[in-house]
């Protein structure tokens, strides 16, 4: 067994009895010829890289194949470890579905707002509280998780792949507000009712002040039209169309391989959501 072999076993290892799995340079070098990778790191560029774990397994296989000459791209994927650039777009686009179903399928609950706004006596902390009660991330993440681990039969995938949607919400590249714009205008409505939103005031002016720190949002494709414009379609597009353009865009903008392409995805996901499930065959 080679080295290489062996940290593959390992790390599935570590996986699998811990749900997590990790390795730091100063432990590879006990596997390897610390200057044989050395050379490594410096080839790669990955030289500020302590830790490597499932949100890197990608740095860590170039590392490898760098270091050995070799593809381990498949006995990764097979060990459940790395998830290639296609298995995260065909992730991407079932967890935009996923996430905007629950939306379409979630009968609002005004009175339910209305005491957390009476309780919390603030907009946002009480749109914060009432969609993590109704849309609770790790149920939206195992219910992805368990589609797509069907479907691909790969159950040792399962950690590295819920590890990977997390990250999806983490980084707001699907984010819940922007793909369910209808129950946020209710949710408004019920806020100026209160008088915890002056009537009339825009929302462009009070969604300035009270976004994400450091986060631009983006436009939201709320309509068939501006989803379609957001697309590029001219006319109206086939579901396969909608698909084949959905990953052609995100091939570009995805922020895995753009780091400037975030707010593009955003926007491409939430066109996709309106455009894919747009009627209830969609789902």
């Amino acid at each position: 067994m080679t080295s290489t072999e062996a940290l593959i076993r390992d790390l599935r290892a570590y996986a699998e009895a811990d749900g997590a799995w990790s390795v730091t340079q100063d432990e590879l070098s006990d596997r390897y010829d610390p200057v044989d990778l050395y050379r490594a790191v410096y080839a790669t560029g990955h030289v500020s890289v302590d830790r490597f774990g499932p949100e890197n397994a990608g740095d860590l296989l170039a590392l490898l194949e760098e270091l050995t000459g070799r593809d381990y791209g498949p006995e990764f994927r097979e060990a459940g470890l790395f998830l290639s650039h296609d298995d995260r777009l065909d992730l991407t686009e079932r967890f935009v579905r996923v996430v905007r179903r629950a939306v379409v399928l979630h009968v609002p609950e005004p009175e339910t707002f209305r005491a957390m706004l009476r309780e919390f006596r603030r907009f946002d902390r009480a749109r914060f509280v009432y969609l993590s009660t109704f849309f609770d991330a790790d149920r939206l993440v195992g219910q992805c998780a368990d589609e797509y681990l069907e479907l691909r039969e790969a159950a040792a995938l399962r950690f590295t792949v819920e590890s990977y949607l997390r990250r999806l919400l983490q980084r707001h590249i699907v984010d819940l507000e922007d793909l369910a714009p209808a129950l946020l205008e209710i949710l408004r409505t019920v806020a100026r009712h209160e008088g915890m939103l002056p009537r009339g005031r825009a929302d462009a002016e009070f969604e300035r002040e009270n976004r994400r720190p450091g986060a631009q949002r983006p436009h939201r494709a709320a309509s068939r039209a501006e989803a379609l414009r957001v697309l590029g379609f001219a006319s109206e597009p086939t579901r396969t169309e909608i698909r084949d353009r959905y990953r052609s865009l995100m091939r570009r903008y995805h922020p895995d391989v753009n780091p400037n392409g975030l707010e593009r995805a955003k926007l491409i996901n939430n066109a996709y959501a309106v455009l894919i499930n747009a009627s209830a065959a969609g789902f």
